[in-house]
């Protein structure tokens, strides 16, 4: 076999299975409030370590048999790691639906808003030929943006292509529900890219009464792509995971590149000498000699960071130097 291929088809396995790894840790992540897979797995192993400690020294202490006390703690310290995990594997798969529905309406949300408002209403538009909803029609309106029909039920829609944090008000409720009585429609749906205030939900409980309109928000509109054609195959879905990841790496890695700056080595080591200067006249020396130590390091590492970056940036001042030389010289 061609040792290039082997290779190749190697270093694809080894991908495949570190992408799954990492899906399963974001999950675990999202499930158990911050925790990567590795870390519950850690918890886990310390607990049952635990375990195996207290019943090891109780199980000694009466029976006074070594070996005896050793076999029953291990086996039950090995039982109850292995049930605990099963636990956590369970509970993931259980809540896996709900946060892939998370990730779901992330991207959706952010792929809306870099929408044009033509290309936004055309996404619904999509969306209600799916439903099988009929004489779906764009209107140039300010108040209503789709007209469609189901079941003989004539329906405005208005879509509000929002930034979280811009909720949809009852200002807006109310001329939405004006417009659809001059136009003669029978029920409403209002669709944003965020959520309602309490005025505008208060209010819609009244219009109710006269007429149904429908406040739908991204959660609504993902449980309604879920049931169409339209919703991420699961690969896309992974493909959005695997690239939050690694956009947060990069924000981590651009963040511990930011702290240790080769422009902040002076700022550290004087405000470290500052420190360690101050401490010497307050009851919390110590303290002010750790945090000067820090400080000092963090200098430390950014002037040797600096003196790095000189010299790669004067090798190749060197190398193009060399080159253009040798250019002239032909």
């Amino acid at each position: 076999m061609d040792i290039k291929l082997l290779w190749n088809k190697t270093i694809k396995y080894i991908t495949k299975k570190v992408n799954k790894y990492r899906i399963k840790s974001f999950y675990a992540r999202e499930i158990f409030k911050g925790k990567t897979l590795i870390a519950r797995l850690l918890d886990r192993l310390f607990i049952s370590l635990m375990v195996f400690i207290g019943l090891f020294i109780f199980l000694f202490i009466k029976v006074q048999n070594i070996y005896l006390s050793l076999i029953i703690s291990s086996f039950i310290a090995i039982l109850l790691f292995l049930g605990i995990i099963f636990k956590d594997f369970r509970t993931i798969e259980k809540s896996k639906g709900m946060t892939k529905n998370n990730v779901v309406e992330n991207n959706i949300y952010n792929e809306l808003l870099n929408r044009s408002p033509e290309e936004f209403v055309d996404y619904f538009i999509d969306l209600f030929k799916e439903l099988d909803y009929i004489d779906i029609l764009k209107i140039d309106s300010k108040d209503l943006n789709i007209s469609l029909e189901r079941n003989n039920v004539k329906i405005g829609v208005k879509l509000l292509q929002y930034t979280k944090g811009y909720d949809v008000n009852e200002g807006i409720i109310r001329d939405f529900f004006m417009e659809l009585r001059r136009n003669d429609f029978d029920e409403g749906i209002i669709i944003t890219t965020t959520d309602y205030t309490e005025e505008a939900n208060n209010l819609i409980k009244k219009i109710q009464k006269h007429m149904k309109i429908y406040l739908l928000n991204m959660k609504d509109v993902v449980e309604i792509l879920n049931e169409t054609s339209m919703f991420p195959k699961e690969k896309d879905i992974e493909g959005y995971i695997l690239n939050k990841m690694r956009s947060e790496r990069k924000n981590i890695n651009q963040y511990s590149h930011n702290i240790i700056s080769p422009n902040k080595w002076k700022k550290y080591l004087l405000s470290g000498f500052m420190l360690w200067i101050f401490g010497k006249f307050t009851n919390f020396y110590t303290y002010y000699l750790i945090v000067s130590i820090i400080l000092f390091s963090l200098g430390l590492v950014s002037l040797l960071k600096k003196i790095i970056v000189s010299i790669n940036e004067y090798k190749k001042e060197e190398e193009k130097n060399c080159s253009y030389d040798f250019i002239y010289k032909e």
